[in-house]
């Protein structure tokens, strides 16, 4: 695993934190958490082991994240998603559905996204 990256939010609430990670020859896998910065808090563990985080992006504000995801080996599509981390909330981008997703559901989402777009 190669050192931890932050993407701290703008007004220093948040962070997005991923850890790199070789799959196979030159396959890379970008693990993603969201965590609360204080009180020091895991709020949402970004997908299973194979889920690649590609993309970071704040709002000004940080009451939003965009994150774009990929699943390995890449026989699916990709999703992007703005995380609300003050709501708990994950909404994700058309083409998926695009009815908001708590956390607590967030990764069972993901699986079920991946196995209906690859079919």
């Amino acid at each position: 695993m190669s050192e931890v990256q932050r993407h701290l939010s703008p007004d220093g609430r948040y962070c997005i934190a991923i850890g790199s990670y070789e799959m196979r020859m030159s396959h890379w896998i970008n693990s993603a958490a969201l965590l609360r910065i204080e009180p020091r808090e895991l709020l949402l563990d970004m997908g299973d082991s194979l889920w690649s985080t590609d993309l970071v992006e704040w709002s000004a504000d940080s009451r939003r994240v965009t994150v774009e995801m990929r699943r390995y080996p890449g026989d699916g599509p990709s999703i992007t998603l703005d995380l609300l981390p003050d709501e708990m909330l994950a909404v994700p981008h058309a083409p998926a559905d695009t009815q908001p997703v708590s956390f607590a559901s967030f990764n069972t989402f993901l699986d079920d996204f991946h196995h209906r777009r690859r079919q």
